[in-house]
């Protein structure tokens, strides 16, 4: 099928007729675009399996991943995968749970597969599902399982998540498509315990994981929006300092996500040794950043927020400021473009100018969570998002970013499509722990 021949605008095909419509996407990664913008469900066999694994489930997470709202996917009593790999070559995808996706994960032979329901649960791929690191069952002394403090991101990438509330939520200006504050009550009325860890205690356990975990090489720090600039810094240095001290200055890769900060405040992040910065922008287009991310809007401003940024490359370097932006969100309706061209011209023109001045954008994929101010969207077409990473693909290329970079690899990029097709045309694999070690500035 050509270009010419593809089906109207919102109109889905299954995955035979996708295949051939863009035979320049590995079917691999054909399979994780879609299974990250429609969501995946488990069949009842598949379901009753996981339970009996021990693997990496979806027990702390800071989003729901969830377009369920009737789901117990709070509920510690149901395991629930956090994420899937394609056994043939180990692409990592983001359980993004949807009872109403065409996608499912079935069982046969005590295999698993992940198939389409519109062509009769055939096997597309076998998969498997992570099992999970030994150290993420260990407790504190208070009983708090360290899987409450970090959690696994991918095969070799883990995350501590200082505070799973944003500050955004408190005054009602939170980003359209997130759903941490919602999914904050619900885990509260799942029974878990919720809360910040000290410095010292988060600390410990990054290390301790770090050291008896060979297969991880990097970690992210995340959390929710501190409004207040001080204040912010003030935590941020706080558990940076404590890491810092836990592994003598010897920072292995890893980077923060923060809001948008002058450059004052990010010297002082960088003076703890922190190799990178992340200051997700989300959304290019001006009038789509103030309706969808009101809360970054109103306190800091779209071309403030670009300039820190940019200044930032000043305080960190050449692609260790990255920009996270939510590939498919300026879609959404009522407010965003109604036409493919538009909407991908937009966003690629925003990551051609921040990659101009240095800084290394991300792409995931916009996903209708259930909690958020936009559940029950439509993806928006494939056709979307073929064009859309074929074109950073050439972006890349044209600024000849070193890739795979910071927080982008094969065996993290869980919701990032960049770092597959990068391994697919350029045949480029992860470096080795070993390498890390020597290098720890670079992923």
């Amino acid at each position: 099928m050509s270009k010419a021949q593809l089906p109207p605008q919102g109109e889905e095909m299954d995955f035979e007729k996708a295949s051939a419509a863009f035979p320049e996407i590995p079917s691999p990664v054909l399979v994780k675009i879609e299974a990250l913008r429609k969501g995946t469900k488990l069949t009842p066999a598949a379901r009753q399996a996981v339970q009996e694994l021990d693997i990496l489930n979806r027990e702390y997470h800071i989003f729901s991943y969830s377009a369920d709202g009737s789901e117990a996917h709070a509920d510690q009593k149901v395991k629930i995968p956090a994420r899937f790999c394609l056994k043939k070559d180990d692409t990592v995808i983001q359980f993004k749970q949807n009872s109403a996706s065409p996608f499912t994960i079935d069982i046969r032979d005590k295999r698993f597969f992940f198939a389409d329901d519109r062509l009769g649960l055939t096997p597309l791929e076998e998969i498997y599902f992570i099992p999970k690191p030994r150290s993420l069952s260990r407790v504190l002394p208070d009983g708090t399982p360290y899987s409450r403090v970090i959690s696994q991101r991918g095969l070799d990438n883990f995350s501590f998540s200082m505070s799973d509330y944003c500050e955004f939520w408190k005054t009602g200006d939170q980003c359209k498509y997130c759903d941490i504050g919602s999914f904050l009550e619900e885990k509260r009325k799942g029974g878990l315990k919720v809360g910040r860890v000290s410095p010292r205690t988060a600390a410990g356990v990054i290390k301790e994981v770090f050291e008896n975990e060979p297969v991880f090489r990097h970690f992210t720090i995340t959390g929710g929006a501190i409004l207040d600039p001080e204040r912010e810094t003030a935590v941020n240095c706080s558990y940076l300092n404590a890491i810092n001290d836990a592994f003598a200055g010897l920072w292995y890769p890893a980077h923060m996500s923060i809001v948008a900060r002058e450059e004052k405040y990010l010297k002082r992040i960088r003076e703890t040794g922190l190799p990178a910065i992340t200051m997700n922008m989300e959304v290019w287009d001006e009038r789509l950043f103030n309706i969808l991310c009101p809360g970054k809007a109103r306190f800091i401003g779209r071309e403030e927020w670009i300039r820190r940024m940019i200044k930032g490359v000043d305080v960190f370097g050449r692609g260790k400021v990255l920009s996270n932006f939510v590939g498919g969100v300026e879609m959404a309706p009522p407010w965003g473009f109604k036409d493919t061209r538009s909407a991908v011209k937009s966003t690629l023109q925003g990551l051609d100018f921040l990659m101009e001045h240095d800084v290394l954008p991300k792409l995931s994929i916009f996903y209708s969570e259930h909690g958020s101010a936009l559940p029950g969207q439509a993806s928006p077409p494939l056709e979307y998002f073929t064009e859309l990473f074929m074109g950073s693909m050439e972006l890349l290329e044209k600024h000849k970013f070193p890739f795979p970079g910071m927080d982008r690899c094969r065996a993290c990029g869980f919701n990032d499509v960049m770092v597959d097709l990068w391994h697919y045309f350029r045949k480029e694999e992860p470096a080795s722990r070993a390498a890390e070690t020597a290098n720890r500035e670079n992923c």
